[in-house]
Parts: structure tokens; C-alpha cells; sequence
């Protein structure tokens, strides 16, 4: 069997295992989107959305669903899949040194994921769906704003910019990164 690793963002993959549900009865929302045609990894648990963009994502067969057992080390500047069967396979990560990332041990560290059947949300539709309206109040749970700061300096952002679609509608942070293009969007709460 041929042995093909796809090379991927370590910390796009850590945004968007942040952002996920976990024991959801909606399973498909316990995983992490990578979308093969748009070059980008999604996460959400429903109430926020993080989308992360680099063509990378676009090296994948196909569009999928993916649950990751393990925890991404911080060392981790890429994460490279490798498939072991049809619907799972590992993850090993390389630092900045292009070396494996290794454990106290000595081992390589690895994660293993499996593919999730189901259809992930249309990200576009909350993305790109409305038009920007000016709000006077819009109400928004404290925890999603503390997720957004985790998920800022997982990807290294510097700050980010708001963008409001009404005050019933998603807002949309802009995270301001230089190297990935990455949005996290927060449903609003009733006031």
C-alpha cells in the first residue's frame, strides 16, 4: 500500500478542533470540515463558527468530516494525514525545524482520526449571506468571546475586526493574521 501524507497548518487544525462540538447529538458537528473544493478547515458546535483558509485543505481526495483523537502538540507548525484505511488514518506533526515533533519519550506524537458520515452546514450561507447593517446592542455569550481569544492566539492573530449583519444575524470577526485568512462567526442571543 502507497503511503501519501498531505501537509497541513497545525495551528488552523487546533482553531478549529477549538470550535467544535463534542457528545453533540448532531454527530456531524463533533468533527472538523476539511472542504476540498474551497482550500479551508471549518469547526463548529453550532453557536460558532471558525473557518480557516489555505489551499493546503484543497490536497485532500475529497471533501470530509473528521474527528481527531489526541491532542495537537504545540510545537506543531504542520500537520501531515496520512491515510491508514477507507474512513481513518493518523496524523504526525513536524515543528519548525522540519523534524518530527517527538514526545518526552522520544516517540513521534501522532493523533488518529476517523471520518464522520453527514453533512456539515453551508458555511457560505452564513458567511456570505446578508448585508452589513449598522446595530445600536446585540446580545453575545462571554464564552464565544473567550473562544475567539483562544482561537486568535492559536493562529497567531493580532486583533480582529467586527462586522455586523443585524442584531438577530451572526456576527463575524475578522481575524487579523498575515499568513491564513481566517473568520470565526457567533450567533447572537435573544436580549
Amino acid at each position: 500500500m502507497k503511503t501519501i501524507s498531505i501537509k497541513v497548518p497545525a495551528m488552523l487544525l487546533k482553531a478549529a478542533i477549538l470550535s467544535q462540538a463534542s457528545r453533540d447529538v448532531r454527530y456531524y458537528l463533533n468533527g472538523i470540515h476539511i472542504d476540498k473544493e474551497n482550500g479551508r478547515v471549518c469547526g463548529t458546535n453550532g453557536h460558532a463558527l471558525f473557518v480557516g483558509n489555505d489551499e493546503s485543505f484543497s490536497s485532500f481526495e475529497e471533501s470530509m468530516i473528521v474527528r481527531i483523537s489526541g491532542t495537537i502538540p504545540a510545537r506543531a507548525v504542520d500537520a501531515h494525514f496520512v491515510k491508514i484505511n477507507e474512513g481513518c488514518g493518523y496524523i504526525y506533526f513536524t515543528g519548525a525545524s522540519k523534524k518530527p515533533v517527538e514526545a518526552v519519550n522520544g516517540c513521534q506524537v501522532r493523533c488518529f482520526y476517523d471520518v464522520l458520515e453527514g453533512k456539515f452546514p453551508d458555511v457560505d450561507k452564513i458567511i456570505k449571506g446578508k448585508e452589513l447593517v449598522a446595530v445600536d446592542h446585540i446580545g453575545i455569550n462571554p464564552g464565544y468571546l473567550d473562544l475567539l481569544n483562544k482561537i486568535s492566539k492559536c493562529v497567531g492573530a493580532c486583533g480582529c475586526s467586527m462586522i455586523f449583519r443585524g442584531k438577530h444575524e451572526a456576527v463575524e470577526f475578522k481575524l487579523m493574521n498575515s499568513n491564513y485568512d481566517c473568520h470565526y462567526v457567533v450567533m447572537p442571543m435573544r436580549l
